[in-house]
């Protein structure tokens, strides 16, 4: 499951030299200090499905649908509405796949 319809799950540049488990880390932090970038969500849903942490996925796809939902429907934000849709669509498949391979 890629936002983007990729099969093939790449590490970025600054992911490879961190390793995956401090960029699992440093995703967590950002988010954790406020960050509300799209990046940040997306990266650290598609690193922990990487690692079949699935419960852990859909935790932080809930925690974007719940900020970018805030920021449609409280805030405002229009803009906003096609990444809410997009993280809404992959917690629908984290949870699809949580609940069909028992995880």
């Amino acid at each position: 499951m890629t936002p983007t319809g990729c099969i093939d799950f790449k590490l970025t540049s600054h992911e490879n030299k961190l390793g995956t488990e401090e960029a699992i880390k440093f995703y967590q932090q950002q988010i954790a200090d406020g960050s509300t970038e799209i990046e940040h969500f997306e990266r650290l849903a598609l690193l922990l499905e990487h690692t079949q942490r699935i419960d852990e996925e859909v935790q932080v796809l809930q925690n974007a649908v719940g900020i970018f939902e805030q920021m449609v429907f409280v805030d405002k934000l229009k803009s906003a509405l096609p990444t809410l849709n997009m993280f809404t669509a992959m917690l629908r498949e984290a949870r699809q796949l949580n609940a069909s391979s028992g995880f």
